[in-house]
């Protein structure tokens, strides 16, 4: 800290002044209690090896004993204090750091959460991403037991398809180490018949069983039609297996649930 710093009140320790004599300073008025206590300008290691002594330790500033001659008409010598106050004092001073440091990095959050959501309502203004992820929550709630890597939104080309209106594709990948395992390879391909990844096109109504329901009219930004749920579609594939025809791979792409714990390949999209 510089000379034109205000020290701070939770770098204070109280103690006591004394005199030439050894003899405490008592002061009786309460509106100047403060005077049992002094704030220290100076750095954390000066502060941590104040704070290994084992006596009550003593310091002389000179500022303070001409402002006590000059405003309390008394005489002091030193200020006596513990060393363990001075451990209570470097507790404060990483609980302020920690404070600010959590301020931020909570800022920088905000702020990239916020740029992610902008983008995402550039390539997708119709949708609302929040109320989308709480859906693919449910999906990923609802197969918990599967290693489930990613939950995907792409856009989708219609044209592979003739009188296909799908827009729109979430793609569910799960680790592929399960492939040896009957069980979680048979709940695999459950989740993969609720997606209506067997249908020759897009299946709407087999999104039923991942637990989208009419509540899912919620995602757009605006009211849809009434047929919205033909303009999504649903897949459920292994991480290592090709992306079905229609999913635009080539275009932007956003992530909306991901596991660290199964995560076997870097975050490509926003």
């Amino acid at each position: 800290m510089t000379e034109g710093d205000v020290v701070p009140e939770y770098r204070e320790v109280t103690g006591r002044y004394m005199d030439k004599y050894n003899r405490m300073l008592e002061i009786q008025d309460p509106d100047l209690y403060f005077v049992n206590g002094y704030r220290f300008r100076v750095g954390v290691r000066q502060l941590e090896e104040l704070a290994r002594k084992d006596k009550m330790q003593n310091i002389r500033d000179e500022d303070i004993i001409e402002l006590m001659r000059r405003e309390l008409n008394v005489e002091i010598s030193q200020f006596c204090f513990s060393p363990i106050e001075v451990v209570g004092l470097l507790d404060h001073i990483r609980n302020r750091l920690l404070e600010k440091i959590n301020l931020v990095e909570l800022s920088q959050r905000l702020t990239n959460e916020q740029s992610n959501e902008d983008h995402f309502k550039k390539h997708f203004p119709r949708i609302s991403k929040s109320v989308l992820e709480t859906f693919v929550k449910r999906i990923a709630h609802k197969y918990i037991d599967l290693p489930i890597e990613t939950i995907t939104l792409y856009r989708y080309h219609s044209n592979y398809f003739s009188g296909v209106k799908t827009k729109y594709a979430v793609v569910i990948e799960v680790v592929p180490s399960i492939k040896s395992d009957s069980k979680l390879s048979q709940r695999f391909h459950d989740l993969q018949y609720a997606t209506g990844w067997m249908a020759t096109v897009p299946d709407p109504d087999s999104s039923k069983d991942l637990g989208i329901d009419d509540g899912f009219s919620d995602v757009y930004v605006d009211k849809p039609e009434r047929e919205y749920l033909k303009e999504w579609a649903f897949y459920a594939k292994y991480t290592d297996d090709p992306m079905p025809l229609g999913i635009m791979t080539d275009e932007e792409q956003f992530i909306l649930f991901k596991s660290d714990k199964y995560s076997t390949q870097p975050s490509v999209s926003c």
